[in-house]
């Protein structure tokens, strides 16, 4: 185990940090709390939830670190998580998301029967296994207002029409585009802080340490 011993020290440093070993998550107790509290007040939603904050924040590990919790585990029947690319591509988009929350009761389908799927034959089938049970999507990085319209079009032909339920979270480094996602609901918008100094410097070493 790696520790430093803060004090009056030359380096300026007054905090004492000690580092347990292998520890992957550094300072985010309390934002792991209030988003998770944050999803269980919203799990019977169509909505979307943003988090957001400047690039290289940690906003993609807390929300990470929230979708494998076992309290969200225990919320939700299906679940998905998908990386955003761009350019958007919605064919792709669908797939990934069909088989995710295909695979965690693990129904299983041949690669080939979704690839021939049409984009209209993959969000019928999207929003039928929305029906299904109670649905968790995380999309991590949308960059533009453009893309939360073309993510929404794969979900439901009128945002939160279909009979079943998705809850959305998706995370940006835009103010504007997570206002945008979450249809100017300052209650639906999470904004992601920088970390303190102590559990910066704790992260630090754990790095250079560990």
């Amino acid at each position: 185990m790696c520790s430093y011993q803060g004090g009056n020290t030359s380096r300026g440093f007054s905090e004492v940090i000690k580092i347990p070993p292998y520890l992957e998550f550094v300072g985010r107790n309390e934002e792991v709390e209030k988003l998770t509290g944050w999803i269980s007040l919203h799990r019977s939603e169509s909505v979307a939830l943003s988090v957001y904050g400047a690039s290289g924040i940690g906003k993609s590990t807390l929300v990470r670190n929230v979708y494998n919790s076992t309290e969200v585990l225990r919320m939700f029947q299906r679940r998905a998580r998908v990386a955003m690319v761009h350019p958007f591509n919605k064919e792709e988009f669908l797939r990934d998301t069909i088989s995710q929350f295909k695979a965690c009761h693990r129904v299983r389908e041949f690669k080939s029967g979704i690839k021939n799927k049409s984009c209209d034959d993959l969000v019928t089938e999207i929003c039928q296994l929305m029906e299904d049970r109670r649905s968790l999507l995380v999309v991590d990085g949308l960059s533009a207002e453009e893309e939360w319209d073309q993510v929404k079009s794969c979900l439901w032909t009128e945002f939160g029409a279909n009979s079943g339920s998705c809850t959305v979270i998706v995370t940006t480094a835009s103010a504007a585009v997570a206002t945008h996602c979450s249809g100017n609901d300052s209650s639906l918008m999470y904004e992601l802080s920088p970390l303190s100094s102590a559990a910066a410097h704790q992260l630090f070493y754990q790095k250079v340490c560990i």
